[in-house]
């Protein structure tokens, strides 16, 4: 909507002024446009003096940076920035926030919304470290422990044999358990069942042995929290995707909105029109928001 306010000018030295003052109502813009303008227009009949007529220009531009038109001159009073911001790119914003979520909203000048997605940001990953310290530290544990109370090989560090002296109290029992596997794998090829023996068997310097169900069992336990930290650990991963993805969505409602912020501008301007049919000018403000 757009108002027009009264605007005073004295005019001295040998002129009589006489205002007429009247309030209209006009639509602005070509047919078939929007918004309504309220204007308050102040017509100036200037008599003629014994010292001569005057006469007008045709605009005058009370602001030197931007050129006038005929009839209307812009004026800047530090009510709203009248220069159009450019629109923003929805893409753009989607995949600023797929980097590194609130980098959209910022982008779309949301700093608020920003800053809320930065620290989520920030909190996964926090917890994440943490879980994944947690999971190597409870790692190492277990495999001191098992050092120190089932005479597990020091020089091992994978995954495989740890595992299996999780679930075997003593090594022959782990290898048992592979002959009898290999049995039921092959049970017509010789060649082939002895390979998977050999692959899968645990030798004399893997040997271990528990030395009470106390300490296996306790064994067990540290390896299941060490498991369940590293589960903990990748369900972060899957909430820093979730906060990517919600992320570039609010960022694209964001620009939007934005975008549909700057398509009708505030502006202040100024309309001064000389009249031809009576002597005198047409003076009005605009103000579009």
């Amino acid at each position: 909507m757009r108002y027009r306010s009264l605007i005073w000018f004295v005019l001295a030295t040998h002129m009589a002024v006489v205002w007429d003052v009247g309030i209209s109502h006009c639509r602005e813009g070509s047919p078939g446009g929007s918004g309504f303008a309220e204007q308050t227009s102040l017509r100036g009949r200037l008599a003629e003096s014994n010292a001569g007529s005057l006469e007008l220009p045709p605009s005058l531009s009370l602001d030197s940076s931007t050129p006038s038109t005929p009839g209307e001159v812009s004026v800047h009073d530090g009510l709203e920035d009248t220069q159009k911001k450019a629109k923003k790119s929805l893409a753009k914003a989607a995949v600023l926030s797929a980097l590194l979520p609130g980098a959209g909203e910022w982008y779309g000048e949301d700093p608020g919304k920003a800053r809320t997605f930065l620290i989520a940001e920030a909190a996964v990953w926090a917890t994440y470290t943490v879980f994944l310290v947690q999971g190597r530290l409870l790692q190492d544990d277990c495999r001191l422990f098992s050092i120190a109370h089932a005479g597990a090989n020091s020089g091992r560090g994978d995954e495989d044999y740890f595992r299996a002296i999780e679930e075997y109290r003593t090594t022959e029992e782990y290898n048992e358990d592979v002959r009898r596997e290999a049995r039921k794998l092959y049970p017509y090829d010789d060649d082939a069942r002895e390979a998977y023996i050999t692959e899968h068997l645990f030798g004399e310097e893997d040997w271990w042995e528990w030395k009470g169900a106390a300490a296996w069992g306790e064994y067990r336990s540290l390896r299941g929290r060490s498991r369940e930290a590293f589960h903990r650990a990748a369900y972060c991963t899957a909430a820093a995707l979730a906060n990517r993805l919600i992320s570039a969505v609010d960022a694209v409602m964001t620009v939007r909105m934005f975008n549909r912020g700057i398509e009708e501008p505030s502006s202040l301007r100024l309309e001064v029109e000389p009249t031809i049919a009576e002597p005198g000018i047409r003076v009005g403000i605009c103000y579009t928001y």
